[in-house]
């Protein structure tokens, strides 16, 4: 894209395209799922988010990350509702195309698998869904493995490095290829809470990104008690009520329940277990 120009509102132009596709991949989903009505106003959510918004002027990989996953959902729908072969075939490559833009896309492979095995009404393309995400499994491995094949290569290896116990191990691979590059990668709980405050509200209403990390406990929200309490309300209120049309019908509740938890419960692991291996790292890098 930068091929194009170089200039400030060629690069930020992307973005604001993507942003654009999501706003219309959310539409679609909602209209196809839900009817018109609720199409609009989930749309008007959001396309007037603060979070979708900022990313959509900022020259990063947020809304193109959104924008892959959405049509990862879009074009597995499509494929159970219609079960032509074009739309199997597209949702695979949806679903490469979704990792390819982020790494924890992978989970939607975990969300869509558990939707087809537990969704009753879907046994019969139990088999094609299957075959989909597994080829898609496949092609993220080789790739992840640096399209290397009889040998650990790419991320595996690098992966297998961050998490030995080993100090020799440890002290033999440059510390720019060690989890620890980048920044603390601490796990909390707070963490989930603010997401979805992030999601609702952006970076500009309540408490500062920076003002949380140098304040790290409750003491730095309670200037902003009213105004969380009312957001919380608000937002709070759309998303049970959300939850609640869902599950007026099992089968829809299940695919956007599975599609909204398993993501957030992957990452929280993924994060959990990377805090566990810099703790294993630093005790062993400190042994004399």
């Amino acid at each position: 894209w930068a091929q194009l120009g170089t200039s400030e509102s060629v690069l930020r132009t992307l973005s604001v395209l993507i942003g654009g596709i999501s706003v219309l991949l959310t539409f679609r989903i909602g209209l196809k799922v839900f009817g018109e009505r609720v199409a609009r106003i989930g749309t008007i959510l959001f396309a007037t988010s603060p979070f979708l918004i900022w990313y959509s002027q900022e020259v990063r990989y947020i809304t193109l990350l959104i924008a892959a996953s959405a049509f990862s959902m879009y074009a597995f729908h499509e494929a159970l509702q219609t079960d032509r072969r074009r739309w199997w075939i597209l949702y695979g490559c949806s679903l490469i195309l979704a990792i390819g833009t982020f790494v924890t896309n992978v989970l939607l492979i975990a969300a869509h698998a558990l939707y087809v095995i537990l969704s009753k009404s879907r046994r019969d393309v139990l088999r094609r869904a299957l075959v989909c995400q597994v080829l898609a499994l496949v092609v993220f491995a080789w790739w992840a493995n640096g399209w290397e094949y009889g040998r650990v290569g790419g991320y595996w290896r690098k992966l297998a490095y961050e998490i030995t116990t080993s100090r020799e191990d440890l002290t033999s691979v440059p510390r720019g290829d060690r989890l620890k590059s980048g920044g603390e990668r601490n796990f909390e709980l707070g963490t989930i809470p603010y997401t979805f405050f992030a999601l609702s509200t952006g970076f500009s209403i309540g408490p500062s990104v920076r003002e949380l990390q140098s304040r790290r406990s409750a003491r730095a929200l309670k200037p902003y008690t009213f105004l969380l309490a009312s957001l919380g309300i608000l937002f709070g209120g759309l998303f049970l009520l959300g939850l609640f049309a869902m599950w007026l019908e099992a089968d829809r509740g299940l695919f956007f329940t599975l599609w909204f938890v398993v993501p957030v419960i992957g990452v929280c692991m993924v994060s959990a277990m990377t805090a566990m291996a810099l703790g294993r790292q630093e005790a062993t890098l400190s042994v004399p």
